[in-house]
């Protein structure tokens, strides 16, 4: 899938990100939201 300027997308939880920048010239610029219920931790894990 290509997301385009403007355009939002909805990844999964607990599914590892695959995305890449396919452009050889743009940066990539990007907005991550994480949602949950009030109260639970957040984690993420390091590799």
């Amino acid at each position: 899938m290509t997301v385009k300027a403007g355009q939002a997308f909805l990844e999964p939880s607990n599914v590892k990100m695959t995305g890449f920048n396919r452009s050889s010239t743009e940066p990539l610029r990007l907005v991550i939201f994480y949602l949950s219920d009030p109260g639970t931790p957040f984690l993420e894990s390091v590799q």
